[in-house]
């Protein structure tokens, strides 16, 4: 009998543990909202200010404001368009991960829906515990408390590992995509130079916004590997270098219309998204042997639960 309550409990106290570490989370991404809402708001007033067609620059793609931007240059009028085109780029970041975050804050308030009475529960639980212990009169009921807590911990643990190396292996996939367009338009920038002519510069073209897309994609999965990453620190203790995560959009955005620009460049964008995603393979390869250990663990303390359980005549 005391099986059943115990682990009803230990359900019951994970539900309050979640719901500190959520509300934590949830705090940090309202804060980073206002921070996100305020930017996208400067640089769509920036981008207003820079032309006036800006409007119409704002509906068309990355490559088609690029291709504009080039026979700006070549007639020597390039300063103009290229501050449309940092705007623009600078713009779209922004707008990007102010949509993900209202996504991250929406999932968050249902979870926390979902755990909110939890005290309540205990409550009821531990009541009910205290009544059958007063009948039973059984001495190994903490003990067993104590394994299915920990049981109930260690899953928990196991869990929030697994999300994060799912969040590490959705950057991944990103970053990976990107360097593949990355190379793919510096080919085709090569032969574009080379005299290819018109369809390989659009070619080039569309491999350079798609390219745009996986990066900013890589970026909202690398704020939410890094939300992820607080969670496993905050309940596991695991040391885990994050410096630079949020960093990447500064030095990645901040260099690209040139990097566009001039195509010898483009190498130095494989070199920074390259070196990324090194930095992310290092995290998630920490965190898998973190899982595997905690994995480890659980197996031994559920051996444990169940042996007490077989082997206690008065744990029904």
């Amino acid at each position: 009998m005391f099986k059943r309550v115990n682990e009803e409990l230990a359900e019951a106290r994970e539900k309050g543990r979640l719901q500190t570490v959520w509300q934590e989370r949830l705090e940090r991404l309202r804060k980073d909202l206002e921070i996100g809402e305020r930017k996208q708001r400067l640089w769509e007033e920036q981008l207003a200010r820079e032309e006036r067609d800006v409007e119409k620059l704002t509906r068309l793609s990355f490559s088609s404001v690029l291709y504009t931007l080039l026979q700006s240059k070549e007639e020597k009028l390039a300063q103009e368009r290229k501050e449309v085109l940092e705007a623009k780029l600078k713009h779209d970041e922004a707008s990007s991960h102010v949509l993900d975050l209202r996504l991250q804050i929406a999932e968050l308030e249902q979870k926390l829906r979902d755990v909110a009475g939890w005290e309540l529960d205990v409550q009821h639980i531990m009541q009910e515990k205290e009544r059958m212990i007063r009948e039973a009169g059984t001495g190994k009921s903490e003990e067993l408390l104590a394994l299915a807590e920990r049981k109930t911990e260690l899953q928990a643990n196991v869990k929030e590992l697994s999300e994060a190396l799912r969040e590490g292996g959705s950057v991944l996939f990103y970053l990976n995509h990107a360097l593949e367009l990355l190379e793919s338009a510096k080919n085709w920038g090569t032969y574009d130079m080379l005299g290819g002519g018109l369809m390989s510069t659009q070619i080039k073209h569309n491999r350079m916004d798609d390219a745009m897309d996986a990066i900013r994609r890589a970026q909202n999965s690398l704020y939410r590997f890094e939300q992820e990453l607080k969670d496993v620190r905050v309940t596991l203790d695991i040391r885990i270098n994050m410096s630079g995560f949020l960093k990447f959009s500064d030095y990645f955005f901040d260099g690209l219309v040139s990097d566009w620009i001039v195509q010898g460049k483009i190498k130095d964008t494989l070199a920074q998204v390259s070196q990324k995603r090194s930095e992310v393979r290092s995290v998630t390869d920490g965190l898998e042997k973190a899982k595997r250990h905690a994995e480890s663990e659980l197996a031994l303390t559920v051996r444990q639960y169940e042996m007490l359980i077989e082997t206690s005549e008065d744990v029904r």
